[in-house]
């Protein structure tokens, strides 16, 4: 596999995304393998629905990203089951079959899951593994703050408080 088609990840639904298409937004990537997908769900649901918002449209992405490395099954029946989850929840979601992420210069993926922000720069500017408290969400918010602007990551914050 040839350097830039293995920086590549697909979707279910095949859809194929390299980081560096995303260049010039902000990103928020859920990068996180099967026993972990409740980690960081209201916030997940949130960023969702931010950037769905008019707004935030051409400005912020959000990625949920499965680290299916070394499940011992076929990618296509891998696939399958993260399609279910996907359709489940109501997302796309992008599977990371070799590790793309897990390696530099990103090196998602410890505790399970990892909650990240890349900046229009392509700069992980905030990266928290495993469900993040209090002091991780205060600090993921100052960096999407910085990443878009404040009132985006304000208007966001106060939709996660209202889910609590």
């Amino acid at each position: 596999m040839g350097e830039e088609s293995s920086q590549i990840i697909r979707s279910t639904r095949g859809r194929a995304l390299s980081f560096e298409a995303l260049r010039g937004r902000a990103v928020v990537v859920f990068y996180e393998s099967r026993d972990h997908v409740e980690d960081n769900l209201h916030l997940k649901e949130s960023c969702g629905l931010l950037s769905e918002s008019p707004s935030m449209r051409g400005r912020l992405e959000v990625l949920g990203i499965a680290d299916v490395r070394g499940l011992g099954f076929v990618e296509p029946v891998v696939r399958a089951a993260v399609g279910r989850v996907a359709q489940r929840y109501g997302a796309e979601l992008w599977l990371d079959f070799h590790g793309v992420l897990a390696r530099a210069p990103y090196r998602f993926g410890g505790r399970g899951s990892t909650v990240a922000v890349v900046d229009a720069t392509g700069c992980v500017v905030f990266r928290g593994d495993g469900p993040l408290d209090a002091d991780g969400l205060e600090r993921f918010f100052g960096a999407l703050g910085a990443a878009l602007d404040t009132r985006a990551a304000g208007e966001l914050a106060r939709r996660l408080a209202a889910r609590a």
